[in-house]
């Protein structure tokens, strides 16, 4: 599952977006491309509302790095701070992203979240062994406060960001 517009669950069940709208989606796929976080930026960013000031986390995260962005969308879009995490520094993504958020951002938390992760994810939740994390976007939205998150596999987050293009 993931966000508005470009979310979906292998169930075929709709989300709501932040405004409240239900929204559909397929699943489609396409090969992989080297940036997947900007490809999943895209997704997000055309699947949350245009209004000013609407703030979203996306990141790739792999084996070895979690790359993570932070945007301020509206009529222009404006990255606001990006870091590369080691994932052998964190025992979880929630403590990486803790320490992502916590100093640039002033306090201010995210209107959603979207993470691309290296392996199967099966109703929100990915089992990652290269990095021996468990990637739960429920687990995300309650411990970080975000109302909207998705985690999606990589190749399917760079399928949906090839429909951004």
């Amino acid at each position: 599952s993931l966000c508005p517009t470009m979310v979906h669950r292998r169930s075929g069940r709709s989300l709501l977006d932040l405004n409240g709208r239900r929204t559909f989606a397929t699943t489609r796929r396409r090969n992989r491309c080297r940036d997947t976080s900007t490809t999943v930026r895209k997704s997000m960013l055309s699947a949350v509302s245009r209004e000013e000031g609407h703030r979203v986390v996306v990141a790739d995260i792999g084996g070895t790095n979690a790359r993570v962005q932070y945007w301020e969308v509206g009529d222009t879009d404006e990255l606001l701070h990006t870091h590369t995490f080691a994932t052998k520094d964190f025992p979880s993504l929630e403590s990486c992203l803790g320490v992502f958020l916590k100093d640039p951002m002033g306090g201010k938390r995210p209107d959603a979240a979207c993470f691309a992760v290296a392996g199967p994810v099966e109703d929100g939740v990915c089992m990652m062994t290269n990095a021996g994390w468990k990637v739960d976007e429920r687990a995300i939205a309650a411990g970080l406060d975000i109302p909207l998150v998705g985690v999606l596999n990589d190749f399917e987050a760079v399928g949906y960001g090839v429909q951004g293009l």
